[in-house]
């Protein structure tokens, strides 16, 4: 099968969308599979393996850039000469200028497309009047195009009919995890310093962006202080703008010397076996690979309630849930994972298990490959869509 990807931004810096597409083609051209992925040369990471023979990664110049809308026309006249050599097209995001012109090729050429929005279809946070000009003018004639929206929890889900999308144009499938990466054991006693040794460490690991809740944890990790002063906070994820607000807070709150800020981490097991808890405290998340994760690197895990591995989790008893927002329950859980590593390691047993098990991208890329060969198979293309 021959496979085309579509990706605004390829980074590993840019989160769960560059994740799913690279390790989905990935997989899926070690099953044998001849796959394509478009994107641009905006936040680029050349230093991604590109081995594989089947895999092929096409950058194309961002000659303007308006409010993240990035145009790059010469994608456009690719599309044009090559899309008919594809089976399906895989678009991932929802609002963009290569989601348009992916779209309206695959419809021109009658090759079907799926489109996995990774959390980016409600209006919320920011920019909302610009993201329903958007969907005014192009994103609503893109969905309908689209043979299937693929969410990847049933958060999403639920999120996408809330919007107006019908349950039944919706499918869900989990992000995938390579478990390969986590199997081999390092043991902390060589990750961990001398100095740290006796000192607990919770880690946040992700973008610093509002939306996350970091300053709800560092918030919790100032109450923790007083009953446990020999505990450290770490912090690491490239910056969104907003980790001055967090170093300011953490100032205020006199507690520096217990937080550092780390940047983006290329080496994130080694962060995770460094620290005794990782705590994901964000709000609207649509899955988050994060914790996961520490699961599979045997660190016991705090997420908030309000996201879609929340859901997983508490499914699995792999870990520990609190509500978005709660301090003082944040405070209050992190202390209690630190003080009771029996439990902690039962769950994180159960979760291993569980993910290997479900989530390795060898399962995942399984379920992708039914739907685009049932979309293949039987498609249902409206060639007039986006010229009406």
């Amino acid at each position: 099968m021959k496979i085309l990807q579509i990706l605004t931004y390829f980074s590993p810096k840019m989160g769960g969308e560059y994740n799913v597409c690279y390790n989905l083609s990935k997989t899926l051209c070690e099953m044998g599979h001849d796959v394509t992925i478009l994107t641009t040369d905006v936040y680029y990471d050349f230093r991604v393996d590109n081995s594989l023979s089947n895999l092929l990664i096409v950058p194309f110049h961002c000659v303007s850039n308006i409010a993240g809308f990035l145009y790059t026309p010469s994608m456009k006249s690719w599309l044009a000469n090559h899309i008919r050599e594809y089976d399906i097209v895989h678009i991932h995001g929802y609002r963009g200028y290569q989601t348009i012109i992916a779209a309206k090729y695959a419809l021109k050429y009658s090759i079907p497309y799926v489109i996995q929005p990774h959390g980016s279809f409600p209006r919320i946070i920011a920019k909302q009047s610009l993201k329903k000009l958007y969907d005014i003018v192009w994103g609503n004639k893109v969905l309908k195009g689209a043979q299937k929206i693929i969410a990847v929890s049933r958060f999403e889900q639920t999120s996408l009919i809330e919007c107006g999308i019908e349950a039944d144009n919706i499918l869900v499938i989990y992000n995938g995890l390579p478990v390969e990466r986590f199997l081999t054991y390092v043991s902390r006693d060589t990750i961990v310093s001398d100095d740290n040794r006796n000192n607990k460490t919770i880690l946040y690991l992700g973008r610093l962006n509002q939306r996350k809740g970091i300053d709800i944890l560092i918030r919790a990790f100032y109450q923790l202080t007083f009953k446990m002063p020999n505990v450290l906070l770490r912090i690491a994820g490239s910056d969104d703008g907003y980790k001055n607000t967090l170093v300011n807070l953490c100032h205020n709150l006199q507690i520096e010397d217990k937080v550092e800020f780390l940047d983006f981490v290329k080496d994130d097991i080694s962060e995770y076996k460094y620290s005794d808890v990782l705590v994901y405290p964000s709000i609207a998340e649509i899955f988050g690979l994060v914790p996961f994760e520490a699961i599979l690197s045997g660190t016991p895990v705090i997420v908030t309630d309000d996201c879609g591995c929340g859901e997983i989790i508490q499914e699995m008893d792999a870990g520990y849930l609190v509500h978005y927002g709660d301090v003082m329950g944040l405070a209050n859980q992190i202390e209690y994972v630190l003080t009771h590593p029996l439990e902690n390691s039962h769950k994180v047993q159960k979760g291993k298990e569980y993910i290997i098990n479900h989530l390795s991208w060898t399962m995942i890329a399984k379920e992708y490959l039914q739907e685009y060969e049932s979309q293949i198979m039987y498609p249902d293309i409206n060639n007039d869509i986006l010229h009406k």
